[in-house]
């Protein structure tokens, strides 16, 4: 009787430790399957404005850091630069009694390419001050006004001075408009100044680089038209702020 108990306790035993095998196995089982499951590290990417840095997998499983440029649709030398200032048309010693005056507060929008870092080609408008006078006197009594604007082409060459500072030179010519009225009426033929001039441009200027692509700078611009019946000089002195893509 005694050896029968021990055989069955025995049995018991043997029993309950194979179902604990069996239910263990499953659980292993399923940490294999979800190990075996785990996905893929993907390469991650790190962008940043210049450049973008990209981690990649190569075959033996490591992981590298490469460096890749951004492109960009805009050419790397376009640049636009916006100028305000102050310009002296000389209209008034070209006018009777010097009606319509126009020298004050004027603005320049130009667009420019760099072919080489110390080479650019620049097209721009200036827009100079609206001129207006009313006349007092019983035979001038009208509104005397004048507007003027110029558009430009010029060549300009940049000599860097420090690793953010520049000064540049500019050589080009401009297409001067001169409108002169009377109470609406043009009198240019009257005052005897041309409503359109061809005329030679210069300029010198110096600019600061903030960033990479943020410059200021100051300049002073002088256009001299030629031929007869022209308008007077102008003198343009401004600041500016100017910024390059790419």
């Amino acid at each position: 009787m005694f050896k029968k108990i021990i055989t069955i306790s025995l049995f018991s035993v043997s029993a309950l430790a194979l179902v604990n095998a069996n239910a263990a196995a499953p659980s292993d089982g399923a940490q294999n399957a979800k190990h075996d499951k785990k996905p893929a590290k993907v390469a991650s990417v790190k962008r940043k404005a210049k450049p973008v840095v990209v981690e990649m997998q190569n075959s033996n499983g490591q992981f590298q850091t490469i460096s890749v440029q951004r492109t960009s649709q805009v050419p790397a030398g376009v640049y636009v630069t916006g100028q305000i200032g102050y310009a002296d048309t000389g209209l008034k010693s070209k006018t009777p009694m010097g009606i319509a005056d126009n020298s004050g507060i004027a603005g320049r929008l130009a667009l420019g390419y760099k072919i080489t870092p110390n080479i650019a080609v620049e097209a721009g408008l200036l827009q100079l001050q609206n001129g207006k006078t009313v006349g007092t006197e019983t035979e001038d009594k009208g509104a005397f006004s004048s507007n003027q604007y110029a558009l430009d082409v010029a060549a300009k060459g940049i000599l860097p001075v420090t690793h953010n500072v520049n000064v540049y030179g500019k050589a080009g010519v401009a297409y001067l408009t001169t409108r002169l009225q009377t109470n609406g009426v043009n009198n240019n033929d009257e005052a005897g100044i041309a409503k359109h001039k061809w005329a030679p441009e210069v300029a010198v200027g110096m600019s600061y680089d903030v960033t990479s692509n943020v410059n200021v700078d100051t300049s002073f611009t002088h256009i001299h038209p030629v031929g007869d019946n022209r308008p007077g000089n102008i003198n343009f002195l401004a600041v500016g702020v100017g910024y390059t893509f790419g």
